[in-house]
């Protein structure tokens, strides 16, 4: 999610650290993923690799219990195990990103739907499957139809992981 040459991403917003985290993980080929030590805290000095750099250690507003909800996400379903399929999906808005993930074997599939805006909020439209349960909130969410498109509204910053029906073994903590 982070590199040593680059400003830490907590710099830019918390929400923008925390959209970065989520797309990170929830891009990854076969859930191979990582984090740079600190970014779970929100860090903000610039990781120097000569020299040390505060990691924010145990600062209260941090993203603890979003990396470990990604990471539960991205072991149990099966759309984010190896040989997944894994395919962009024009949301016809460029501050929107689309994933079709699909398990390599069986009918598992989700849609991730990403707003890169954190400022603002942004509508992504798709035509494919309508999936109402999103998996990151466990809430039932009702996308819009229009014609043959769905439209959703994302807050800025917000992640969607939506699948045809609840996992049972993905209900937050």
């Amino acid at each position: 999610a982070e590199t040593h040459d680059n400003d830490r991403l907590a710099v830019v917003s918390r929400r923008y650290a925390r959209m970065r985290t989520g797309l990170a993980a929830l891009a990854s080929h076969g859930g191979a993923w990582g984090i740079h030590c600190g970014v779970e805290w929100f860090a903000t000095e610039k990781v120097s690799v000569y020299g040390k750099a505060s990691i924010s250690w145990e600062n209260p507003a941090n993203q603890v219990e979003w990396i470990g909800q990604l990471n539960q996400l991205i072991t149990l379903h099966p759309s984010f195990a190896a040989n997944a399929g894994i395919a962009w999906i024009d949301l016809n808005n460029p501050s929107m990103i689309g994933l079709r993930r699909h398990a390599a074997h069986g009918d598992d599939s989700v849609l991730v739907l990403i707003n890169m805006d954190t400022s603002h909020w942004q509508r992504a439209e798709w035509s494919d499957l309508r999936c109402p349960w999103d998996l990151l909130s466990d809430e039932f969410v009702l996308p819009q139809a229009e014609g043959e498109r769905h439209v959703l509204w994302l807050e800025p910053g917000q992640i969607r992981c939506l699948d045809t029906k609840p996992s049972v073994s993905l209900v937050r903590r």
